[in-house]
């Protein structure tokens, strides 16, 4: 697995480069696929801008939304 599990989400490095948005876990493994909804949220970000955070998982002190999170 190429993300750290974390207790509420996933870290992640965004960059957006000439309209290009790259979302990769702090391994580099590719998660755009799996935060399509992040994605498009960075989109509108100028060119040339990075940004290095966690993506939260709303409701993941549920297990039943904590199985699913790991599921992405």
């Amino acid at each position: 697995m190429g993300q750290r599990t974390e207790w509420d989400g996933f870290r992640a490095l965004v960059s957006v480069d000439a309209g290009l948005v790259v979302l990769r876990s702090r391994r580099g493994t590719e998660m755009a696929a799996s935060f399509p909804e992040i994605v498009a949220g960075t989109a509108q970000l100028p060119d040339a801008s990075a940004l290095d955070g966690l993506c939260d998982l709303w409701g993941c002190l549920s297990p039943k939304v904590s199985q699913a999170a790991q599921l992405r």
